[in-house]
């Protein structure tokens, strides 16, 4: 460090420590300079360590990990006041710095910051890279899982800004060097996170009407990802166009009929590569085919490329009403695409024109009991709500088929399609106390839902029963030790046509003290095939899954203030990896904490140990949900497809500018 300067105010118990000049040393070689940090004194360490860990591991070799970091503010400061952005700064800023004995040295950095003016947030956002030299692919006898070598990396930048006007502005960059690079180095990401993307997206949302541009590119030469250059879209919501008196006074309704408008409009230069050899590896890599065979002949992995100019749009007209406590929504839908361009997977341009039409009717029933009591079931009262709903869509006409058109996204998939399902909600409610006083909770929950599918232009041979789905949920918080804080939850998808499950899923799980936290749960799932219209249309809430068949248990149990145990067991019991075993022992003080773990691939490290030191006051993290997705934030982008909602207990429907 070239100079250091200390300052503090009069009215504040510590100060700021600021560094010039920051060169962090291995030996006489610098590995990364810092112009300047900022840490605030009396209430944090002023050494910049956030944590470290050690340990040795199958993938890793003997591995050291450092994690330095803290708050700064003046370059935060000089940003806004040059850019007149008036608000209050908040920023981090961590370097990392990496030794694996069978990969290399990684070196990785990032910030995180925001600004917020008397509570109204200006902007806010990250970015971080790490970088590794990984040598372990030269040495034949050490090939890395991805048998890759050489300069590994990633960047990401993620930020929104509130502008003026109500408008709101979306940038990602996320470069990732090759496919299992996040698996290997960063895997909590890989697992959690949504796919990679760099874009700028542009939102107005006006009333019921929103407008959106975008521009996506392909960063990751790996990736099969469409590509808009750019994209603009106008949706106008649920907007009432007229209204019918006499037909609500003679239907007996409360409220007048009134006739809703909805569309959608898009204009999108759209691209898509795809490289045959990278979408082989990874269907192979997910288990989801056997052999090369299996995976030409699945439709659903046609590999087409192309660019086109592509016109869509939507217009859509219902009209909600009731009888007597039945509420009814009749749909028309009409829509018109057109590609300029490689449309067809066979080349040329393409047009089409699909019209649907279809209906949702929904009511409910309920029944109270406020005599029965029980103590023992927490039970102070039942109310019984039944909401049966039927749902049709019949897409008559389509005059392109999807099969034949490229893949870009979901307008490709729209085809005709004839199905109707009919479903039951069903609430147990009772009162109890809470925080908050004396409140109404679901305790249980048990949906069913069955598909009938009488016609489905993307898949021709597609069953007509579709797979039935039940859910339950029970959540008893009973005054009995293991069954504090507790849920049980069960999914189910069965196959009548094969006469078994595609999807079976049942969880216990319960947090009966500070002290302990347990969860058991059995998973299975088959290749299940579910047709993209279906999913697209919101049908059936199934989706395309690989083999699976296992037992997981987990166990935390807090022995003392300061000692925690945490044991994870998964028991595969179909053709997967076997048994994987992690145990963790962690201890806990004011300002820090110690975990040694030991355990198989689970621990994401390969089979190995590990020792790490955190501090319990990490710096303030960006939420996760944040940067879901740029598409679907702030409104749904596809209302076309929302349903009717109605209010509780009188089926009267909720006003559509206030869904």
């Amino acid at each position: 460090m070239d100079r250091l300067v200390f300052e503090q105010k009069a009215n504040e118990y510590g100060g700021r420590a600021t560094g010039y000049g920051n060169r962090f040393m291995l030996g006489d070689v610098p590995l990364l300079t810092a112009p300047y940090f900022t840490i605030r004194t009396g209430n944090q360490s002023p050494i910049p360590l956030i944590g470290y860990s050690f340990g040795f591991s199958t993938k890793y070799g003997a591995f050291a990990t450092t994690r330095w970091g803290n708050t700064f503010f003046d370059a935060g400061d000089r940003f806004n006041k040059e850019l007149g952005i008036e608000g209050e700064f908040e920023g981090n800023w961590f370097a990392d710095v990496n030794l694996y004995t069978a990969r290399g040295l990684g070196l990785g950095g990032g910030i995180e910051y925001e600004t917020s003016d008397k509570g109204e947030k200006k902007y806010f956002g990250s970015t971080q890279f790490f970088w590794i030299y990984d040598y372990s692919g030269e040495d034949e006898t050490e090939v890395a899982d991805s048998g890759t070598a050489g300069n590994r990396g990633r960047f990401k930048s993620q930020n929104r800004f509130f502008l003026p006007d109500d408008y709101q502005f979306d940038t990602e960059v996320n470069y990732i060097s090759d496919r299992g690079f996040l698996k290997e180095f960063i895997p909590d990401e890989d697992k959690s996170d949504k796919e990679p993307e760099t874009y700028a997206y542009l939102k107005k949302v006006d009333g019921d009407s929103a407008a959106t541009a975008l521009a996506r590119f392909k960063l990751n030469s790996w990736q099969t990802q469409t590509q808009y250059l750019p994209q603009f879209t106008y949706d106008v919501i649920s907007r009432p166009l007229t209204e019918f008196p006499d037909f609500a006074d003679a239907l007996g309704m409360d409220e007048p009929a009134r006739l809703y408008w909805t569309h959608r409009s898009e204009v999108a230069l759209v691209n898509r590569s795809a490289t045959d050899d990278d979408d082989l590896e990874d269907a192979f890599d997910d288990d989801e085919f056997d052999d090369e065979a299996d995976f030409e002949d699945d439709e659903d992995y046609v590999f087409a490329e192309g660019t086109a100019l592509r016109f869509d749009d939507i217009e859509r007209l219902n009209a909600p009403f009731e009888v007597g406590i039945f509420g009814i929504d009749p749909y028309f839908e009409n829509r018109v695409t057109m590609w300029l361009g490689d449309a067809q997977i066979d080349g040329g341009g393409a047009f089409r024109e699909a019209m649907t039409v279809g209906y949702n009717v929904t009511t409910q029933f309920w029944r109270t009991d406020s005599e029965y009591e029980s103590d023992f079931w927490n039970i102070h009262g039942i109310r019984h709500v039944v909401e049966p709903s039927l749902r049709h869509r019949y897409t008559f006409l389509s005059t392109a088929d999807s099969t034949e058109l490229v893949p870009y996204d979901s307008v490709e998939f729209f085809d005709t399609l004839n199905a109707i399902v009919p479903g039951v909600r069903n609430r147990y409610q009772t009162r109890r106390m809470t925080r908050f006083g004396p409140e109404s909770i679901t305790f249980l929950e048990f949906d069913v839902q069955q598909p009938f599918i009488f016609e489905n232009g993307r898949d021709e041979d597609a069953d007509t029963i579709g797979d039935f789905f039940v859910e339950g949920v029970y959540r008893p918080d009973l005054d009995v030790y293991l069954l504090r804080r507790s849920s049980l939850r069960s999914t189910a998808l069965w196959n009548w046509n094969d006469g078994s499950f595609d999807k079976f899923k049942i969880e216990f799980k319960t947090e009966p003290g500070p002290d302990l936290y347990t969860r058991l749960s059995y998973s299975y799932a088959s290749r299940g095939r579910t047709s993209p219209t279906l999913v697209l249309d919101g049908f059936t809430p199934t989706e395309r899954s690989k083999d699976l068949s296992a037992i997981t248990f987990e166990i935390a149990y807090q022995a003392t203030r300061l000692w925690e145990v945490v044991l994870l067991e998964q028991f595969d019991l179909g053709e997967g990896t076997g048994t994987q075993t992690r145990i963790v022992l962690r201890r806990r003080t004011a300002d820090w904490m110690f975990e040694f773990g030991i355990g198989g691939p689970t621990s994401g490290i390969g089979s190995g140990f590990g020792f790490t030191v955190t501090p319990i006051a990490f710096f303030r993290r960006a939420e996760r949900d944040r940067f879901q997705t740029a598409l679907s934030d702030g409104y749904d982008l596809t209302p076309i497809f929302d349903e009717p909602a109605f209010a509780e207990g009188e089926a009267q429907r909720v006003d559509d500018t206030e869904k």
